[in-house]
This record gives C-alpha cells, sequence and structure tokens, in this order.
C-alpha cells in the first residue's frame, strides 16, 4: 500500500480523499479513511512524503505530496516499484472483467452464511464449484 500512494503521489499533490478515490479507481477498493489517514502519517514520519495545509472554500485539507525521499525510495527500490506498476496494470484489468463485484459478493456470503438453509448452502456450493472449474477452464488452470 506504500508503493501504492507514494506511485499515486508521483502524478501530483493530492488530498487523502483524493488519494483514496485514485486507489479506487484503481484498484476497485476503497480504503477505511482512518487506514489511509494512518498510513499517510507514517509516510510523513519516514519523510517519504510532504504535508501542506491549505484552506478552500473555507475548509482546512492538507495536500501530500511525494518528497524527494520518497523519489529515491521508489527509484532505490526499482523492484518494489515494478511490482507495484504491475499490480497497478492487474488491478485495472481485474476492474474492467468485474472482480471487485466477486469480493462484494464474498463479503455478503460472508456475511449471511450462518442463516443459509442447508438447500442454499448445497446450492452456493454448487455453484462455487461450477465457478472455480469455468474459471480454471479459461486461465488454464
Amino acid at each position: 500500500m506504500r508503493a501504492f500512494v507514494l506511485r499515486i503521489l508521483t502524478e501530483g499533490p493530492m488530498h487523502g480523499y483524493g488519494i483514496m478515490r485514485k486507489l479506487k479507481e484503481i484498484t476497485g477498493f476503497t480504503p477505511s479513511p482512518g487506514h489511509m489517514y494512518l498510513l499517510l502519517r507514517r509516510l510523513e514520519r519516514e519523510g517519504l512524503i510532504e504535508v501542506e495545509a491549505v484552506s478552500s472554500s473555507g475548509r482546512r485539507m492538507k495536500i501530500y505530496r511525494i518528497s524527494d525521499k520518497g523519489r529515491e525510495f521508489l527509484k532505490s527500490r526499482g523492484d518494489l516499484l515494478e511490482l507495484t506498476e504491475a499490480c497497478v496494470r492487474r488491478f485495472k484489468r481485474a476492474k474492467e472483467v468485474g472482480l471487485h463485484k466477486l469480493y462484494m459478493v464474498l463479503q455478503d456470503v460472508f456475511a449471511s452464511i450462518d442463516s443459509l438453509s442447508d438447500e442454499d448452502l448445497h446450492y452456493l456450493k454448487e455453484a462455487v464449484k461450477d465457478f472455480a472449474r469455468r474459471v480454471k477452464d479459461i486461465v488454464g488452470g
């Protein structure tokens, strides 16, 4: 996640919710604000990002930008940046085929699995087996 955020900030300064929107755009998933702001504080403490408080329409907000140290971090960790870029590409492709919807469906299944009848569980098991088989046929697994 650190590399994702640093990679996003190489495109230009952003506020926290902008970073979260960009992460959702890339991955299809939105981190919680609590998680995001903890990560941003950590990156700031490590000197990998810089923060500037600005006022906009009477509201104060923080703008985050990658620091020289952050750029050096990404450059010196070419393997990490390469992996991050590959993940960004994969997340974009996965989102294009709707895999983020699968994640949401799985959340629904976990939330309701205790209340499903034996018959519903049987159908769910069959659906999962069929889905797994069909996906393996597609990806050659």
